[in-house]
């Protein structure tokens, strides 16, 4: 079928490679950013990136920015978010899972962050079926 937008879908890049953050400014839309989005400097120097990315190769405006985070609240949700991420990358995802938010405070310091950084969306997965999550989550939100 057709694209339903002038253009087509929404493409983003993610990935941390010289390469990958080239790309976006050349073919994509935006840059979407997991792993190690709640380090702030670190979040701040991707974003940086993709701007000079996008700026060197005569974009106009500004890319998108997406951040994707894996996330679990309430009792277990350490342990959730890192059974999760052993499932999905292998080894030990222990120094990744602490880099996911598991409680309402850190869910709300990284919306407020982002919010600081520019990001124009963040998408919180909760990485468990339990309805519950959808509930904690609309209660850190606000």
């Amino acid at each position: 079928p057709a694209p339903v937008q002038p253009g087509g879908p929404e493409i983003l890049i993610g990935g941390t490679h010289p390469r990958a953050i080239g790309r976006v400014g050349r073919f994509a839309n935006g840059y979407v950013m997991g792993g190690r989005a709640l380090e702030a400097e670190w979040s701040k120097g991707i974003i940086t990136q993709v701007e000079e990315s996008w700026a060197e190769n005569g974009r106009e405006g500004r890319p998108r920015i997406v951040v994707t985070l894996p996330c679990a609240l309430g009792p277990g949700g350490d342990d959730a978010v890192a059974g999760a991420l052993a499932d999905y990358y292998g080894g030990d995802p222990s120094r990744q899972a602490r880099l996911q938010p598991t409680s309402p405070e850190v869910i709300r310091n990284a919306i407020s962050m982002h919010e600081e950084l520019g990001s124009d969306e963040i998408i919180f997965r909760p990485v468990t079926p339990d309805l519950e999550q959808l509930e904690r989550l609309t209660d850190a939100i606000g």
